[in-house]
């Protein structure tokens, strides 16, 4: 179920509005998916998945920031 490498390298070079739309629509699934279990369960899930990806792009941005 996971996107082919060519789609990856697309969605590198996508810009803003693209990727956001992607992520949605992943976390949408996601969601979908995960509230069949129990609602709670889908909230939770998207939930640790919406700080862990913020903790990879926070670390992505000190990474690639320039030092003065």
């Amino acid at each position: 179920m996971s996107p082919s490498p060519s789609a990856l390298d697309r969605l590198a070079d996508a810009s803003w509005p693209v990727v956001t739309l992607f992520v949605l629509l992943f976390l949408g699934g996601v969601y979908l998916r995960a509230s069949r279990i129990d609602p709670e369960f889908g909230v939770i899930v998207v939930a640790f998945l919406v700080m862990n990806g913020g903790l990879i792009a926070l670390g992505g941005w000190a990474a690639g920031r320039k030092e003065d």
